[in-house]
């Protein structure tokens, strides 16, 4: 089917938009060490990075910025010489896409909480699973949201970091990160008792790799969701394809896969995308140039947000942007792990005019 242009209003009433994405939960946030059994010789334990439902609001959210590095130890006790780090490479990135930032805003980010409530007591009951490799930062606002909606969201710190141009390494590197995700799962389902039997894989831009192979290797997971994943590029798409299991008319889950719709035209995406068979794809595709890498992410909603050095009608564009991409994501997951929710639809979708 070719490409349906639609308007953004006519979007919004498709997928049942509802504004903020803020569900009936509040959110817990911690970190768990588990046994590394896929490369103790790298490191001997897995750190999980845990967003939960939970009722307990009595400890203190956690500063939004933490969530820079707090993924660089297990120790609460952070030295300020790894808060710098972690902050540095956040302000780099910000300021490289978004322009110079004032320091007096700069201070101002660094006072504003996250929604996450260190060390929160679990809820009562048990609830699906989301699983990726963590982009430090990245994916936090949608981790919480998904969490107030009654999910649990792990993510692993990398333990290997090999480029893609090493292909042999890279390759063993994503078949290790796999089994990890569901050592991870296990230890969620069975030892600490907060997760149901359901499970999905969740990557956004080169962490997606391994979600997406994972969906071609087995029926492990229920569904797998890339958020601007650069997998069909040609030259990450020749490596990831190297893998043994790879069979390109066979993809084994259901796939949500979001991204730009201008790199997506350029890039010559739509071939690989559209002949990826075997289960239900689900895109979503931002038809709005301005639109770039990392306003799929948290830093373009931070720098929309709190920064000052957006444009104002970047700013609006980025706020409506983020929510619609934020939603089609959970309704993604309510229908393939809680089996409820309006039908999503299996072709491709432009979100017009932002």
């Amino acid at each position: 089917m070719g490409l349906l242009r639609i308007t953004l209003v006519m979007i919004l009433i498709l997928i049942n938009y509802t504004g903020k994405a803020n569900g009936s939960y509040a959110v817990g946030f911690r970190q768990i060490l588990i046994e590394n059994k896929q490369t103790p010789e790298t490191s001997d334990s897995l750190l999980l990075n845990l967003w939960y439902p939970t009722m307990d609001m009595l400890n203190n959210r956690i500063p939004l910025s933490a969530f820079a590095y707090n993924n660089l130890s297990s120790d609460p006790l952070f030295t300020d010489s790894l808060k710098l780090t972690g902050l540095n490479e956040l302000k780099k990135t910000l300021t490289k896409w978004y322009g110079d930032i004032e320091e007096g805003r700069w201070q101002d980010f660094l006072k504003v909480n996250s929604k996450a409530h260190h060390y929160a007591a679990y809820y009562p009951g048990r609830f699906p699973v989301i699983i990726g490799r963590l982009r430090a930062f990245s994916t936090t606002l949608t981790n919480e949201m998904l969490a107030s909606y009654g999910y649990v969201v792990c993510m692993l710190t990398p333990v290997e970091n090999f480029p893609p141009s090493d292909e042999k390494a890279y390759l063993k590197q994503v078949d290790n990160e796999i089994e990890n995700f569901k050592n991870a799962r296990e230890y969620l389902n069975q030892s600490l008792g907060i997760t149901s039997n359901e499970s999905a894989l969740l990557g956004f831009s080169g962490n997606g790799v391994s979600p997406f192979l994972a969906g071609m290797q087995s029926t492990d997971f229920n569904a797998v969701a890339l958020i601007e994943s650069g997998i069909f590029l040609e030259d990450i798409y020749i490596i990831i394809s190297k893998a043994p299991y790879y069979i390109h008319n066979s993809y084994k889950l259901p796939l949500f896969f979001s991204y730009n719709q201008q790199q997506y035209d350029q890039n010559r995406m739509v071939n690989l995308y559209d002949s990826l068979a075997g289960h239900i794809k689900h895109q979503l595709l931002i038809d709005n140039p301005e639109h770039h890498h990392w306003d799929f992410a948290t830093e373009g909603t931070v720098a929309a947000k709190y920064l000052g050095n957006r444009a104002p009608q970047h700013i609006k564009n980025q706020m409506i942007g983020f929510e619609l991409i934020n939603t089609s994501l959970l309704q993604f997951f309510d229908k393939y792990l809680k089996q409820k929710g309006a039908e999503i639809p299996t072709i491709r979708v432009a979100a017009g005019n932002l």
